[in-house]
C-alpha cells in the first residue's frame, strides 16, 4: 500500500489517517492529502499545528497517511469474478474469504509501526535463553504488538460489520449477512423490524462507554507520567 509517513517510523506513538471512507475516497484522499501537506508545509516552517510545536511532536510521533484503499465495490465485483473464475459457488465461505481479504491491510497498517519500533533481537535473544519458538511468540512477539493487533481487530471488525457492497456481491442467496446488507434486506420487504432498533441503540452505547473507558485510562496514564 502506497502511504505517507510524517515522523520518524520508529517513533513511540503511532498515528494512521486513512481515507478509505465508503465510496467518498474521491473526497477524503484530497482532504488526507492537504492535511499532509499543511503539516509538512507548517514542520518546515517551524510553525505551530493546532497550538503544538512540531518539532517536538514529532519526535515521538508518526503519522501515517493512507490516502486511497481500493474502494469497496470494485474489491467486491473483483472478488465475485475470482469466485466465478474458479466455480466456487457463493456463500458463508466466499463472505469470510472477501471479508479476510479486505480487512487484511487494515491488519497490516495497524501491526506495521509496532512492528518497525521493535527491537529485532528479542525474538533471538529469547531463543538463546532458553525460549521454544512458541514461548517467544507467546511471550515476547505477542506482548510487543499487543497493541497494533488489538487496532487492527476493532478496525477490521467496525469494517466488517459495517460493509455492504463486499457482502452484496459474495454471499449469494444463502451467504452470510452483515448489518447492512440484514437492514437492506429488510427495509426491501417493506420495512424495518422492531428488534433492529434496540440492537443499534446496544451498538451505540457499546462504543460510547468504550470510548469513555479509554479516554480515562489515557487521561490516567497521563497524570502518572506528568507525577514522574
Amino acid at each position: 500500500l502506497y502511504h505517507i509517513v510524517v515522523g520518524d517510523e520508529k517513533a513511540e506513538n503511532q498515528v494512521l489517517i486513512f481515507a478509505s471512507i465508503h465510496a467518498r475516497e474521491y473526497i477524503t484522499a484530497q482532504l488526507s492529502m492537504r492535511q499532509a501537506g499543511d503539516l509538512l508545509k507548517r514542520w518546515n516552517d517551524n510553525e505551530k499545528y493546532c497550538e503544538v510545536e512540531l518539532d517536538e511532536l514529532m519526535r515521538d510521533t508518526a503519522v501515517h497517511f493512507v490516502p486511497m484503499i481500493n474502494p469497496d465495490i470494485i474489491t467486491g465485483v473483483s472478488l465475485f469474478l475470482l469466485f466465478v473464475f474458479l466455480h466456487i459457488s457463493q456463500g458463508y465461505v466466499t463472505v469470510v474469504l472477501a471479508h479476510i481479504t479486505f480487512c487484511t491491510p487494515y491488519v497490516v497498517l495497524s501491526v506495521l509501526p509496532k512492528l518497525s519500533q521493535m527491537n529485532p533481537n528479542i525474538y533471538e535473544a529469547a531463543l538463546d535463553l532458553g525460549a521454544t519458538p512458541f514461548q517467544a511468540l507467546r511471550k515476547v512477539l505477542i506482548p510487543e504488538l499487543k497493541g497494533g493487533m488489538i487496532s487492527g481487530f476493532v478496525l477490521s471488525f467496525t469494517m466488517s460489520l459495517d460493509d455492504f457492497a463486499v457482502t452484496f456481491f459474495t454471499r449469494g442467496t444463502v451467504g452470510l449477512d452483515t448489518l447492512s446488507t440484514y437492514i437492506y434486506a429488510d427495509a426491501r420487504k417493506g420495512g424495518l423490524t422492531p428488534e433492529l432498533r434496540p440492537l443499534m441503540t446496544i451498538i451505540f452505547l457499546v462504543v460510547l462507554i468504550l470510548l469513555i473507558i479509554i479516554n480515562i485510562r489515557q487521561s490516567r496514564f497521563k497524570s502518572k507520567q506528568a507525577v514522574k
